[in-house]
């Protein structure tokens, strides 16, 4: 074999351990990161949870509310006039 044919096989060994290696690397810090985004995934739905009943509470307090202040501007019908008793026949 001639030597610049060993030399492209070294070449090409060296850069397949090259790429083996850092694809390792990223592998790593992929499975990484989507260890960290299912865990901020689920403590955005705890918050998401908390908000929604916020959310609720205010609705609930609010209808409370509503219900008071119909009661208070809701005005009493008018008292209706009574007829005037008709007079009686004297005897």
């Amino acid at each position: 074999m001639s030597p610049e044919f060993m030399a492209v096989i070294g070449a090409a060994i060296a850069l397949a351990a090259v790429i083996l290696s850092s694809q390792r690397a990223m592998r790593r810090e992929i499975g990484d990161m989507r260890q960290e985004m299912h865990q901020e995934i689920g403590s955005l739905r705890q918050e998401i949870g908390k908000v929604r009943q916020d959310i609720g509470d205010l609705r609930e307090r609010m209808a409370r509310l509503e219900g008071l202040f119909e009661g208070f501007t809701k005005t009493a019908p008018a008292p209706q006039p009574q007829a005037a008793p008709s007079p009686q026949p004297r005897q």
